[in-house]
């Protein structure tokens, strides 16, 4: 169970209960176009923290 304090956990709660499904309904997926912009960003960030690495390394090691 997720405990949080102060006003943010009833706002929590709150916006929780208005996205309930009902148990015939299926579950809202996003499209396609919204993952692949996710996956360009994890792509993206992961090869701007691979090159801050390697320069990090290469700074020190001079």
């Amino acid at each position: 169970m997720l405990h949080s304090h102060g006003a943010s956990a009833n706002r929590f709660s709150v916006a929780m209960k208005d996205h309930t499904t009902k148990p015939d309904e299926p579950p809202v997926e996003r499209p396609d176009e919204w993952w692949y912009r996710i996956y360009f960003a994890v792509i993206v960030t992961t090869v701007a923290v691979i090159a801050l690495l390697e320069a990090f390394s290469y700074y020190f090691s001079h």
